[in-house]
């Protein structure tokens, strides 16, 4: 019995920490491939850093549920604890799963961060797109977009798959009779 005792709490550590590293890796490696593989009509595809983050609080709070079985000796706290993070867990990685942004021929989608709702934005629902430049080393280059929407929304993304997808937005908001603003970074940088 105690050899079994033994070897169940080596397999909760060890699997705790293997989902204690995933928990830095699996949202960019695991999650957001898994979203990109059901997004099918999309020409390009972005999450936010939120994803990240709350992808990675989901998957330490699996791993704190094995840590926690491994190192309690009461059940019934061990249980309760399990259960307050396997929803921790659940909300998390759902968060991470739902957080995307994509654009197509003819929209542009948004799931922003700690939200359900997906949004649809034709390219003539669009203002503007104002593109915030950077320089670094004598080197332009796109630090933040956003975008304004006719009904008021706004979308701000800085860096990441927006840095690839920002000129196919630009083009297709400016040829719907949107407007395009580039402020460029002050010379002194």
């Amino acid at each position: 019995m105690v050899d079994f005792v033994d070897q169940r709490k080596i397999v909760c550590v060890s699997i705790a920490i293997i989902l204690f590293i995933l928990a830095f890796l699996a949202p960019a490696a695991i999650i957001y491939p898994i979203k990109i593989g059901f997004i099918t009509e999309a020409l390009f595809i972005g999450t936010t850093q939120w994803a990240l983050l709350t992808g990675g609080v989901g998957i330490m709070a699996l791993a704190t549920i094995f840590l926690a079985i491994a190192i309690s000796k009461n059940t019934k706290v061990t249980g309760g604890v399990a259960i307050l993070l396997s929803t921790v867990a659940a909300v998390g990685i759902m968060l991470s799963i739902k957080d995307y942004y994509y654009v197509t021929n003819n929209h542009f989608v948004s799931n922003g961060p700690f939200s359900f709702e997906e949004k649809v934005y034709e390219w003539d629902d669009f203002e503007s797109v104002e593109e915030r430049l950077g320089k670094e080393n004598g080197i332009t280059f796109v630090e933040t977009v956003i975008l304004r929407m006719k009904n008021g929304d706004r979308l701000e993304y800085k860096g990441g798959q927006m840095s690839r997808m920002h000129r196919t937005i630009s083009d297709k908001v400016v040829d719907a009779g949107g407007e395009l603003i580039r402020i460029e970074a002050p010379s002194g940088e």
